[in-house]
């Protein structure tokens, strides 16, 4: 949102600036503040970015190795003028710095944060770093070009862009400025592939939106290809993962009931010893019969020892996610290729 107050310096935990944005784009000053609010200033122009509103961090370095951008992805755009951005995206110099200066407000930060003034961190890892969200980075592990770098050039319509592959999604720095999840993503098909031509299309419907990015050289089709796959494999593991919780939650819901079941047919066959001394005693019509059960009652907002199991069943989520590559379920369509 759109801000005119002033910021308050025993609520700043650090400045930093100025830093180049590529979205929205100019040369920043950067309050960092003791809520894990980001305040954005740019002479008259004021933004925030609120900590509740922030989705998740994109770092991928560029393919020559001199900056760092760091894309924060929000719930939310914020509003600049007659436009809105959905994703803000800093550009960083790996040697060289913006000033940065700390305030007393660090110390309300948690302890990961308060750190990274004492370790000397460069300013792409201190901004990385501030919030605990989910953080997506390049890795080779999941999509390397043939050149062996991290993304790979292309054209939307007419936009020259560059595309990374992640194990999370798809991230297109250009015209679009988009990041679209693996989770999201329904279908990923290349045009003018084969032996036509010297480039190809790499087509991605996300969420209803079809993504096309075109002129990728012919060269990073196998590379492309391989991602393909290995998101596919991830998919399977995702599905996977997700039954499994359903699975387990079912589970705990059975035996909740079942117990449930238990206490209820205890508890009837107490009231009807119950009704039977009430015939040889009416002294007793003042006892409550369920009062001897008040210790044994459950209520339903108590489900949360399953919470506990879904915890539990993190190592086993994890020993999948090192198996899915062995038990994919899903199968690459060589033939749109």
């Amino acid at each position: 949102k759109e801000i005119s107050e002033t910021i308050n310096p025993d609520n700043t935990a650090y400045v930093m600036g100025p830093v180049t944005a590529v979205s929205p784009r100019g040369k920043w000053n950067l309050t960092f503040t003791g809520d894990s609010n980001l305040f954005m200033e740019l002479k008259e122009k004021r933004v925030v970015v609120e900590a509740t509103n922030l989705k998740r961090i994109i770092t991928v370095p560029d393919n020559n190795g001199l900056y760092i951008y760091v894309g924060l992805q929000l719930q939310d755009p914020i509003k600049l003028g007659k436009s809105k951005y959905g994703i803000v995206l800093f550009k960083l110099h790996v040697k060289s710095n913006p000033k940065i200066e700390w305030g007393e407000a660090l110390s309300r930060l948690p302890q990961r944060v308060q750190k990274l003034k004492s370790e000397n961190k460069s300013a792409a890892e201190i901004l990385t770093m501030s919030w605990k969200v989910s953080i997506e980075k390049a890795n080779k592990t999941y999509f390397a070009s043939s050149s062996s770098k991290h993304a790979i050039a292309c054209t939307v319509k007419a936009n020259s862009g560059t595309l990374y592959p992640l194990r999370g999604g798809i991230f297109y720095i250009g015209k679009p400025l988009v990041f679209l999840p693996r989770k999201e993503i329904e279908e990923i098909k290349a045009a003018r592939g084969g032996t036509i031509g010297s480039y190809f299309d790499l087509c991605v419907e996300h969420d209803g939106t079809l993504y096309e990015f075109g002129m990728i050289n012919k060269s990073e089709q196998g590379p492309i290809q391989g991602y393909v796959q290995s998101l596919q494999e991830l998919r399977s593991a995702d599905e996977r993962r997700s039954q499994n919780k359903k699975n387990k939650k079912g589970n705990c819901n059975a035996d909740y009931d079942a117990g449930k079941d238990d206490r209820s047919r205890g508890d009837r066959g107490d009231d009807d010893e119950n009704e039977e001394q009430n015939e040889d005693d009416d002294d007793d019509d003042d006892d409550d019969p369920d009062d001897s059960n008040d210790s044994d009652y459950v209520a339903d907002d108590e489900e949360r020892p399953c919470a506990d199991e879904f915890e539990s069943d993190d190592e086993n989520l994890k020993k999948m996610d090192q198996e899915f590559g062995s038990d994919s379920e899903a199968e690459f369509d060589k033939d749109k290729w």
